[in-house]
C-alpha cells in the first residue's frame, strides 16, 4: 500500500506545480500589462505552457495507476479499504506537517513582533529583513514537509489507535486494559517523539532568527530582551511538558523491557526504573515552576541550574540508577528477586493464549483395545495417515503443478465431513510462483493482469493409493475436478496464500 501513496504524492506534486505555474503566469501577465512589456507576457505564456506540460507528464501516469487500483479494489468489493488506507497516510502527512508549520510560523511571528525593524534603520534594513524572513519561511516549509513525511509510515498505528477496542483484561502492573498496549501505545510513543523533535527544531530556528536580529540591530535587541525572555521561557516550558509526556510513555513501555531475564517489568523496572521516571516527572514539573518564578528575578544561575538538574535527573536517575540496580542488586540474586515477576509473566502468557481456560480431566480406560474393537470403529483406520508428507509433496510437484509458473508451498493435514463421515485429508494449494515466470515474459500486462493468482488445490485422503501407488485424488487438475460434492470449488483463484502473501 506504500506504492499508491507515492503515486498519489506525485499526483499531488503535479497539482502544486500547476498551481505555482498559474500564479507565476498571472504575475508575469499582470506585470506585462501594467508596464506594457510584451516580453513579460510572452514569458508568462511560455511558463504556463511548459509548466502545464510538466504537470501532465507527472499527473497522467499517477492518475492512470490510481484509477486502475480503484477499479481493482472496487471489483473485489474493497474500494472503501483502498481509500481508507490511502487517506490515512495523507491525513497524517497534512496533520503533522500542518501542525509543524503552524507552530514554527507562530514562533517566527512572535519573534518578529518582539524585534521589529527600528524606524531609524528601516530604510537600509527592511529589504534584508524581508529576504531573511522569506528564507526562514522556506526552511519552515521544508522542515514541516519532512516532519509530515516521517508520520506517514505510522498510518496503521494511527488507525489502530483511532479504532481501539477494550480487550477486557488488565495488566497487573499499571492496571490498564491490554487493548491500550496492543492498539495505542506505539502511535502515542511516536507522537511524543515527534513533538520533542518539533520543539527542539523550533528552538534551533529561534536561535537562528534572534541571532540575525542581534547582528542587524544590537541596540534594539537589548530593549527587546524582556520579550525574548518570555518567548524562550514559554518554549522551554513546552519542552518540559513534552518531556513529561515522554516519561509517562516510557513508564508504560517498561512492560516491553528486555533489561533482565524476565521480558517486561522485572525487579529493576519495578523498584528502580519506574520510580526514577516518576521522580523525573516531578522534577520536570518543579523546573517549570522555577522557570515561571524566575521570570520575575531573571537570574542566569537559575537557568543554568535548571538545565543541570534536568540533564542530571535523566542521566543519573532514569538511565544510570536502574542499570546499577540490575547489575549489583538483581544479578547476584536473580532467581529470588525475579520470581514474582516471572510468575506474572507466565500467568499473562497463559491468559494471552487462552491456556488458563484449559480444564484437566482424568480419563479412565475401561479395557484394552482388541482387533474386534478396531473393526467396529473403522473410522480410526480410515483416518490413519500413511502418506509421508515429503513423498506426497514430490509426487504432487511432479504430477499436479501442471503449469511452470505454479508451485506447491507444502502439504498440510486437514479434516472434512465427506459422505457424513469425518475424514482426514492432505491438501496442497497450487499457488503462483512469480520467480518461475521467464524474464522476457515479465511484462506489465502479464505481471499485473494475467499472472496474478494461483489456481485450485489438490486433496488426497491420508491412507488411500491407486494400484500404481499414486495418490487417490479427491480434488485434482485445472480446472478443479472433485470426487465428492463437499469439495466442489466455485472460486479456485488464490490471491493470498502461504507463498503469495
Amino acid at each position: 500500500m506504500m506504492k499508491p501513496f507515492l503515486i498519489s504524492a506525485f499526483f499531488f506534486l503535479a497539482i502544486l506545480i500547476e498551481l505555482g505555474v498559474i500564479v507565476g503566469f498571472i504575475l508575469l501577465l499582470h506585470r506585462g500589462v501594467k508596464r506594457r512589456n510584451r516580453v513579460d507576457r510572452v514569458k508568462g505564456f511560455v511558463l504556463l505552457g511548459a509548466g502545464s506540460f510538466i504537470s501532465l507528464i507527472i499527473a497522467l501516469p499517477s492518475a492512470a495507476y490510481l484509477y486502475t487500483e480503484e477499479l481493482w479494489y472496487e471489483h473485489l468489493g474493497y474500494s472503501q479499504v483502498l481509500w481508507t488506507l490511502l487517506m490515512a497516510r495523507w491525513k497524517l502527512f497534512f496533520l503533522y506537517g500542518g501542525i509543524s508549520a503552524c507552530f514554527m510560523l507562530v514562533n517566527l511571528f512572535i519573534a518578529k513582533a518582539i524585534c521589529p525593524v527600528p524606524l531609524a534603520f528601516r530604510r537600509w534594513a527592511d529589504q534584508g529583513t524581508k529576504a531573511f524572513h522569506r528564507m526562514v519561511v522556506i526552511v519552515i516549509l521544508l522542515i514541516s514537509t519532512i516532519l509530515g513525511i516521517v508520520a506517514v509510515p505510522f498510518w496503521q498505528d494511527y488507525l489502530m489507535d483511532r479504532n481501539r477496542v477494550e480487550v477486557g483484561d488488565k495488566d497487573p502492573i499499571f492496571n490498564k486494559d491490554i487493548g491500550f498496549y496492543m492498539f495505542s501505545l506505539r502511535f502515542r510513543d511516536f507522537t511524543t517523539i515527534w513533538m520533542k523533535a518539533l520543539v527542539w527544531l523550533s528552538g534551533g530556528l529561534l536561535l537562528w532568527v534572534y541571532n540575525f536580529y542581534s547582528n542587524r540591530d544590537p541596540q534594539s535587541l537589548i530593549r527587546a530582551r524582556s520579550g525574548i525572555l518570555y518567548h524562550g521561557t514559554a518554549l522551554w516550558i513546552i519542552a518540559l511538558i513534552v518531556s513529561v509526556l515522554r516519561s509517562r510513555i516510557s513508564i508504560w513501555k517498561t512492560l516491553f523491557s528486555t533489561r533482565g531475564t524476565v521480558y517486561g517489568v522485572g525487579y529493576a523496572e519495578a523498584h528502580a526504573h519506574i520510580p526514577a521516571l516518576k521522580a523525573h516527572i516531578v522534577i520536570l514539573i518543579l523546573i517549570g515552576l522555577v522557570l515561571l518564578i524566575n521570570l520575575k528575578y531573571r537570574k542566569r544561575i537559575i537557568w543554568l541550574a535548571a538545565c543541570a538538574v534536568w540533564l542530571s535527573s535523566y542521566l543519573f536517575g532514569v538511565q544510570l540508577y536502574p542499570f546499577l540496580v540490575q547489575e549489583f542488586r538483581v544479578k547476584p540474586t536473580e532467581r529470588v528477586l525475579e520470581l514474582e515477576y516471572l510468575s506474572k509473566n507466565i500467568e499473562m502468557t497463559r491468559r494471552a493464549y487462552g491456556l488458563n481456560m484449559i480444564e484437566e480431566e482424568t480419563g479412565v480406560v475401561k479395557k484394552l483395545a482388541t482387533l474386534d474393537v478396531i473393526r467396529r470403529n473403522q473410522w480410526i483406520l480410515d483416518n490413519m495417515q500413511l502418506w509421508d508428507r515429503k513423498a506426497l509433496y514430490k509426487t504432487l510437484t511432479d504430477l499436479q503443478e501442471l503449469r511452470p509458473y505454479y508451485s506447491f508451498y507444502d502439504v498440510d493435514v486437514d479434516r472434512y465431513m465427506v459422505n457424513g463421515r469425518y475424514r482426514q485429508v492432505m491438501i496442497a494449494a497450487r499457488e503462483l510462483n512469480p520467480e518461475r515466470i521467464p524474464k522476457f515474459a515479465r511484462t506489465w500486462v502479464n505481471m499485473r493482469l494475467k499472472y496474478t493468482h494461483g489456481y485450485g488445490v489438490v486433496v488426497v485422503p491420508v491412507n488411500e493409493f491407486t494400484p500404481e501407488g499414486r495418490p487417490n485424488y479427491w480434488v485434482r487438475d485445472i480446472p478443479p475436478v472433485s470426487s465428492y460434492p463437499e469439495f466442489t470449488i466455485t472460486q479456485p483463484e488464490i490471491y493470498f496464500g502461504e507463498m503469495t502473501k
